[in-house]
């Protein structure tokens, strides 16, 4: 059997090639494939970083941000090396702190507002993650706190490093939030009592409890207000 071999990037025209395209036309002229096969770098014998850009997408629904919640491991199965998915996997990384970056010191006048922040933080992983808004008395947002993260089941909070991190950061006000990997917005049981023993944990040490937010890749729920959104 005759073995086929891949045309390689070089041999292409080059308008063509993504990184002269991108140096020769904008960075926003490429498709997520071309900016995907600049990451990637260099193909096998079959195939060129584009293909092998394309059938990770492919593998995807052509979804950005379905590759955004996949790990370095997860990425290696559409048959990248691991350079290749730890650098896509950085890149991705860095794209969701710039969004969140974007939300730096706002007020924080309703869940919404608050769920815009959350969103880009801990929406799109895979995992559960806990996070914390510390608010001055102007409802300014003054930092965010990673608190804590777990597994596809769920994650641990604990009241007492809560209410830590509020009298180290001066809080005026707090917003507890963690994510629904699986994107179901409804609290579990475990919620409710979580947020009953934040908020009890607040009272003690002064600080306003304003709400307990769950947010997934779509949407919010507010367990405070007892009310769902869209982002």
């Amino acid at each position: 059997m005759e073995v086929q071999f891949k045309t390689n990037i070089k041999a292409w025209a080059e308008d063509d090639r993504p990184r002269e395209k991108l140096k020769l036309k904008g960075v926003q002229t490429l498709s997520d494939a071309e900016l995907l096969a600049i990451l990637i770098r260099s193909g096998n014998r079959k195939e060129t970083a584009l293909d092998l850009a394309k059938k990770l997408l492919q593998d995807k629904n052509n979804s950005i941000a379905a590759i955004s919640r996949l790990d370095y491991k997860e990425i290696m199965l559409s048959k990248l090396g691991e350079v290749a998915s730890l650098t896509i996997a950085a890149a991705l990384e860095l794209g969701r702190r710039r969004q969140s970056d974007a939300y730096e010191m706002p007020t924080i006048k309703s869940h919404l507002d608050a769920a815009k922040i959350l969103q880009p933080m801990i929406g799109d992983l895979p995992y559960e993650e806990c996070c914390l808004l510390i608010l001055n008395r102007a409802c300014k947002l003054v930092k965010k706190v990673r608190l804590f993260k777990g597994g596809i089941a769920g994650t641990v909070v604990d009241p007492k490093l809560v209410a830590k991190e509020c009298i180290l950061s001066d809080a005026h006000g707090m917003i507890i939030a963690h994510n629904h990997p699986a994107g179901n917005l409804t609290p579990s049981d475990n919620d409710i009592k979580i947020t009953k023993q934040i908020k009890s944990a607040m009272q003690s040490i002064g600080v306003n409890f304003l709400d307990h937010i769950i947010i997934t890749s779509k949407g919010y729920y507010s367990i405070e207000e007892g009310t769902a959104g869209t982002i």
